[in-house]
């Protein structure tokens, strides 16, 4: 990746992951109880106060993060941004 400046900038993406107990593209009760589930249950907090505070870790030594909401696919902490994630892009 390079900077508008010719500079060569790096990036490091770091995906999380949680085990679903069923398909979450079906649809049904049981899928939107395992979709609540999933975004309240992270190692005892939830998934965006996870996002948040590790970011907050990340920007604390000068770098740049973000985490993506998964109900909405919008970045959390980059409020400009109106691009929707789309885990299938």
């Amino acid at each position: 990746m390079k900077h508008t400046d010719g500079q060569k900038l790096e990036l490091l993406a770091i995906p999380t992951n949680q085990r679903a107990k069923c398909d979450l593209v079906a649809v049904g009760d049981d899928v939107e109880e395992e979709k609540d589930r999933l975004l309240n249950v992270v190692r005892m907090i939830n998934f965006l106060e996870f996002g948040a505070e590790f970011c907050k870790q990340v920007r604390s030594k000068g770098f740049w993060a973000d985490y993506i909401d998964p109900c909405s696919g919008l970045p959390m902490l980059t409020r400009d941004c109106n691009k929707v994630y789309s885990e299938g892009a």
